[in-house]
């Protein structure tokens, strides 16, 4: 899973036909496209398996973005992955095909699971929703997994009930024999470049798991560093 903000100097249609700005000058392009397109921002977020979804607007000049709103795009991008991953995986109904199932005020009424990780993935999303007006601290406080298995979700049961489910949503990593499952979504999310911060709130994992799981991937993989990491990843990987 990456999810990250990008920003793609040139016209996405001049990246593809590879006449990059060049493209802004044929006239039919200027017609279709007023004004004309320099530049696109947008959000991609990708899983292990290389699925993912994507989100672009063209623009008719290169944006600056702050840091400050790159880290907000990019905790945007995080939750629109695991929307995605929810959307693309086919689930049935039934309340007791969720790990936990709670009531809107966060009793637990049922659990297959940590309740604890659970409660604490719902209260941390309460928290966020009635920050809003503070999207620093709402998206700060609510990480992309509940403790790195499970997403926080509202359903309506068919007799018109309301109940929070904990759906287990962590992103698909090819096995490694290796490696154990958390190991190896921390190990592919770094050898996809991210930041051991980044890793914790897409994972939904305290930082110092993230460390852990870098070090036990790279025992197992006989590396010493993150680029070294990286490299055997990315050799696994064809």
């Amino acid at each position: 899973m990456e999810a990250a903000c990008t920003r793609t100097i040139g016209s996405l249609l001049g990246q593809v036909t590879g006449l990059g700005p060049q493209l802004a000058k044929v006239p039919a392009f200027r017609l279709l496209w007023k004004p004309p397109v320099v530049d696109v921002l947008g959000l991609v977020s990708n899983d292990g398996s290389g699925t993912g979804i994507q989100f672009g607007i063209g623009l008719d000049h290169n944006p600056t973005c702050t840091n400050r709103e790159l880290r907000l795009l990019t905790r945007l991008a995080t939750h629109l992955g695991a929307a995605d991953r929810l959307r693309r995986v086919r689930r049935t109904d039934r309340l007791d095909d969720a790990d936990a199932v709670l009531s809107p005020r966060g009793k637990l009424l049922h659990a297959r699971c940590d309740d604890g990780c659970v409660r604490d993935g719902v209260a941390r999303r309460d928290h966020a929703r009635k920050t809003r007006r503070d999207p620093d601290k709402a998206l700060e406080v609510w990480q992309g997994l509940a403790a790195g298995r499970w997403s926080i979700v509202d359903h309506l049961d068919s007799d018109g009930k309301r109940f929070v489910l904990a759906i287990k949503n962590a992103p698909e990593v090819e096995p490694r024999a290796e490696l154990a499952p958390q190991d190896r979504r921390v190990a592919a999310l770094a050898a996809m470049g991210h930041r051991d911060k980044e890793i914790a709130y897409m994972l939904g994992l305290p930082a110092s798991a993230v460390t852990s799981s870098l070090r036990r991937a790279r025992a197992a993989l006989g590396v010493r560093s993150r680029a070294e990491l990286a490299a055997a990843w990315r050799r696994g990987a064809r």
